[in-house]
């Protein structure tokens, strides 16, 4: 592949002409600087998208990003591309303009083959143990023969009879039958007793033992989803553990041990609604393979022992995948990636790949790009924005690091210090907007306006969005006259 020849041109957005390369193995898109690629843009998440390939082709899937991933002005979670597909991440505009990891098929063969690249398959290997196929359903067995009850007369001497519906002699000697007898409450009881134990049962593996225990619980809910993910990697000197429970509520609750980054860290957090209905649905979507999958896929370790199990409950469905050593099944690494980058997104934990050394050194450069800005603020409109926004990456950065960089406290007062000066300033502009609206001298007020949104780019602020309404009305006012 010629690594000059993009898969995506910017077309609109503040980066707009910019090219984008996915390397073979895929890359991580958002506005942070971790991405593999990393485009500056206010509107985008931290982390929004990841692009990679499958068959030789190119896909998307949303990381759980706020204002989500749009292909053909369609939200998508895990989405095929092709040659002219257009995809909004934030303010920006990406046209696909190489669908493939080679080159692009030629017109007669997309012709003949217009479907979407099949998906993943695993075949087991002639020489060894490997990948198995997902298992073909088994139709169900064929009904039981209708047993026609023993009569009266056979019942051996001293049986319980129990009396469901058999038909028995009747009193007067002529041997005639009478109707079928009343229903046995021993029965009844006894069955109750069952059904009421294995209830009881089935609550007892369902229900959390303590809060913040290791054990991760699922709740029954008919119209929302339970999530638990449990990875765990020994070898090479290291142990590494990452749990996740995800309630119906959407509450979640983690737990990441890494002997060798010393990394040690609980967490709970509560999602928002938003956030967590979008999520259940890119699950929900995924639910029909993960549902044929087997239960186990085991293989044998060779320097590394590697285990992942997952369990989904959908309303009253419960299914458990454990792959230990084994090449993950594309329904199962699918699952497992969504729900991952979710949690990593919504509790802050997307820099636990990367060692201490590395996240001190990104901290280090965030904070020395922080002083700068704020020291050139008045040189440029969005530099003072900029500073904050760095001192929150530094922030961020560091969140699971022990100890804490020297100017750690020094950053978390001054990113409030700054954020307070930097709304002033946008309210000190918007009077002066104000004033100028008032005398008359409209295209100044617009022009001070369009300055503000330089200034404060956060499309999810509410001044941001009072200014934006602001510009709109002057420019239809102005063009009334």
């Amino acid at each position: 592949m010629n690594p000059t020849q993009p898969h995506f041109i910017i077309e609109d957005g503040p980066e707009r002409g910019r090219e984008l390369v996915v390397p073979p193995e895929g890359a991580r898109i958002g506005r942070a600087v971790e991405n593999d690629i990393s485009i500056a843009d206010a509107a985008m998440s931290r982390f929004q998208c990841r692009v990679y390939f499958r068959d030789g082709f190119l896909h998307v899937m949303d990381l759980g990003s706020t204002n989500e991933t749009m292909v053909n002005d369609q939200p998508v979670s895990d989405q095929a591309l092709r040659h002219g597909d257009q995809i909004w991440i934030g303010d920006s505009l990406l046209r696909v303009v190489k669908d493939g990891l080679g080159e692009n098929r030629p017109p007669v063969e997309q012709a003949l083959n217009p479907e979407e690249p099949s998906p993943i398959v695993f075949q087991p290997e002639a020489d060894g143990p490997g990948p198995l196929p997902d298992p073909v359903p088994v139709p169900p067995p064929e009904p039981a023969p209708k047993v026609v009850p023993t009569p009266e007369s056979l019942l051996p001497e001293g049986e319980l009879d129990l009396g469901l519906g058999k038909r028995q002699a009747g009193g007067d000697g002529d041997g005639a039958e009478t109707a079928p007898a009343k229903t046995n409450y021993v029965l009844i009881t006894l069955v109750t007793i069952l059904v009421v134990f294995l209830v009881g049962l089935v609550y007892l593996m369902l229900t959390p033992q303590g809060s913040g225990g290791n054990n991760a619980a699922l709740t029954v809910n008919e119209r929302n989803l339970a999530v638990n993910l449990e990875r765990v990697r020994a070898g090479e000197g290291n142990i590494y553990r990452f749990a996740v429970r995800i309630q119906p509520d959407g509450s979640v609750y983690a737990e990441v041990h890494d002997l060798v980054n010393e990394h040690n860290i609980i967490r709970e957090h509560q999602a928002s609604e938003e956030s967590f209905d979008r999520f259940t649905q890119q699950i929900l979507d995924r639910r029909e393979g993960f549902s044929r999958l087997r239960q186990e896929y085991e293989g044998v370790a060779v320097d590394v022992h590697e285990a992942t199990e997952i369990t989904l409950l959908t309303g009253a469905d419960i299914r458990t995948v454990r792959v230990s050593n084994h090449v993950e099944p594309p329904a199962f690494e699918g699952v497992k990636d969504q729900i991952i980058a979710w949690v990593e997104n919504e509790l802050n934990l997307d820099n636990l790949s990367r060692s201490p050394q590395e996240l001190r050194a990104l901290a280090d450069r965030a904070w020395q790009n922080a002083q700068r800005l704020y020291n050139e603020r008045d040189v440029k409109n969005e530099n003072l924005w900029q500073a904050t926004q760095q001192l929150r990456e530094m922030i961020w950065l560091v969140d699971t690091l022990e100890p804490k960089p020297e100017y750690y406290r020094q950053a978390l007062a001054l990113r409030d210090q700054w954020r307070e000066e930097l709304e002033l300033r946008v309210r000190n502009m918007r009077f002066e907007a104000a004033r100028e609206y008032q005398v008359g001298n409209l295209n100044r007020a617009l022009e001070i306006y369009r300055r503000i949104l330089a200034t404060f780019p956060e499309q999810s602020s509410t001044l941001y969005q009072q200014t934006f309404t602001n510009i709109i009305q002057l420019e239809q006012e102005l063009r009334r006259r």
